[in-house]
C-alpha cells in the first residue's frame, strides 16, 4: 500500500528525510510520491530548518514549503521550536497559483513578508514585521504592517514556561483600530523518561486562555517500555489509541 524511504543523522541519530510513497519505488524512479519531508539539526539536536513537499494522489506536487525556526529555538532534542516558512508555494495540475516569500534580518527574525495571490510572480502584498523581545532573548511578539499604508495588519504573541520552552501563541487581527484575539494555540512538551536520541515530543492544539483544548488534541504517556499516544476528537472524547513498545539498545 505504502513505501516509507527514510534517512538519519549518524551521529544525532535523528531523521533527516522521509519519503512516502503510493507506489513501490523498487526499480522504479517515476513512483507517484504522497510526501517528502527533510529536516535540518543544529548540534543539540534541535530543528533549525523543515522542508516540505505535497503531492495529490497522481503524484503532482500542490504543495511546497521551507520552515526556518526564530531563534532560539525553545525546543526538547528531536523537535523544533516556534519558527515561519520562508517560502510557500502553491500548485494545481502542475501550475504556480500563490506564493509567499519572507526575509529575516541578521539575528534570524522575520522582516518582510511578501504574497504573491495568483502566481504571477508579482508580489501584490508587502508586509514588515516588528518584533519584540523578552528579557530572556525570546521572541516575545510579531506584528505586521502593510507596506502600501502603513496599516496593522496581524500581530503573534509567544508565551515560555519556566524553562523556556514554548508555552502557547495567540494570533490577533485588526479590527476597528484595536488588536482582536482570534486564535489561541497551546504546546506541551513530553520528555524522554531515558533521555534517548529523541529528547521529547511536542504537541500542540486550539486552546482557550486557560489552556483547555477547544477542539482535536493529542495526550502522550511515555514511560520506559511504552509510549501511548491518545487522540481526541473533543475534550473528553477518546477517539484513537496507539501504544508502542520499547526497547532498550545500545548504540555502537
Amino acid at each position: 500500500m505504502y513505501a516509507y524511504d527514510t534517512t538519519y543523522d549518524e551521529n544525532l541519530y535523528l531523521q533527516t528525510s522521509i519519503i512516502l510513497y503510493l507506489d513501490d519505488p523498487t526499480d522504479n524512479p517515476d513512483a507517484r510520491r504522497d510526501y517528502e519531508s527533510v529536516k535540518k539539526w543544529n548540534k543539540d539536536g534541535v530543528r533549525i530548518n523543515h522542508n516540505v513537499v505535497d503531492y495529490d494522489s497522481e503524484g503532482i506536487r500542490i504543495f511546497e514549503g521551507k520552515w526556518r525556526s526564530a531563534p532560539p529555538p525553545n525546543a526538547l532534542r528531536g523537535e523544533g521550536g516556534f519558527g515561519f516558512y520562508e517560502t510557500v508555494k502553491e500548485y494545481e495540475a502542475g501550475r504556480l497559483t500563490a506564493q509567499e516569500e519572507r526575509t529575516f534580518n541578521e539575528d534570524g527574525y522575520p522582516k518582510t513578508w511578501r504574497i504573491d495571490e495568483n502566481g504571477d510572480g508579482t508580489f501584490e502584498l508587502i508586509y514588515h514585521a516588528e518584533i519584540t523581545k523578552t528579557p530572556e532573548g525570546y521572541l516575545e511578539s510579531v506584528t505586521w504592517t502593510e507596506e502600501s499604508t502603513g496599516n496593522n495588519y496581524i500581530k503573534k504573541t509567544l508565551a515560555y514556561d519556566d524553562n523556556g520552552l514554548l508555552k502557547n501563541s495567540k494570533d490577533y487581527d485588526w479590527e476597528n483600530g484595536e488588536f482582536i484575539l482570534s486564535l489561541i494555540i497551546s504546546d506541551v512538551w513530553y520528555e524522554n523518561p531515558v533521555n534517548g536520541p529523541t529528547g521529547g515530543d511536542h504537541v500542540w492544539f486550539q486552546s482557550d486562555e486557560a489552556g483547555n483544548p477547544v477542539g482535536e488534541y493529542e495526550i502522550i504517556d511515555w514511560t520506559v517500555t511504552q509510549k501511548t499516544h491518545h487522540y481526541y476528537s473533543s475534550p473528553g472524547e477518546e477517539s484513537m489509541r496507539i501504544t508502542e513498545s520499547l526497547e532498550e539498545v545500545t548504540l555502537q
